[in-house]
């Protein structure tokens, strides 16, 4: 599937399940249910896109499932909500040799309504083999309803050492959890973490 140009939603939203998606220089306004969700396998890549003022009630922008490989370059999120379940812009899972990669997007104002929530903005489980890359983003204003949840702008679990990841030159600004009101990592595997001198 391949748009360019304006696209507007009258608030029904567009999903379903899908193989492969590409989206560049479009707006999206006023979404209603997950716009794309990729569950077994595929790739998804949006670049130069702004989604503005979405409220999805069970979904979010966009959903992805164990093999798929996501690209969001250049990207603004704006003003995105979720009622119920996990981040409100992006959730999922990554493994296998598969790849989530994030650069030079703006998160700002977009929640989880949902008090049972465990992530505001971005929700990504990071598995055996899974490669994570966020570079030069901005997360602003992103948060659990009622300041509740973990990870504010953004949940991070990952489930073994065997994974490849890079957060460069990120901002994270006004975001708001329970705990980890910027970033909530969870580490389920025996870890040593290496972190600078102060």
């Amino acid at each position: 599937m391949t748009k360019t140009g304006m696209v507007t939603f009258d608030g029904a939203g567009v999903g379903g399940l899908i193989d492969e998606v590409i989206v560049r220089n479009v707006t999206i306004e006023n979404a209603g249910r997950s716009l794309f969700e990729l569950r077994n396998g595929g790739d998804i890549e949006i670049k130069n896109t702004t989604m503005n003022e979405s409220h999805f009630e069970n979904g979010n922008e966009i959903e992805i499932g164990e093999g798929i490989n996501t690209k969001i370059w250049n990207c603004t999120f704006k003003s995105i909500q979720r009622g119920s379940g996990n981040g409100g812009v992006l959730n999922g899972r990554v493994r296998n040799g598969n790849c989530v990669d994030v650069n030079k997007c703006v998160f700002e104002e977009c929640k989880c309504n949902s008090v049972s929530a465990i992530g505001g903005g971005i929700v990504l489980i990071v598995g055996d083999g899974g490669k994570l890359l966020f570079d030069d983003n901005k997360i602003n204003g992103c948060r659990v309803a009622e300041r509740r949840g973990k990870g504010g702008g953004m949940h991070l679990t990952f489930e073994t050492t065997n994974i490849e990841y890079s957060m460069k030159n990120d901002t994270f600004t006004n975001n708001a959890a329970e705990k980890g009101e910027d970033v909530y990592l969870v580490c389920r595997s025996p870890w040593t973490m290496l972190l600078p001198a102060l």
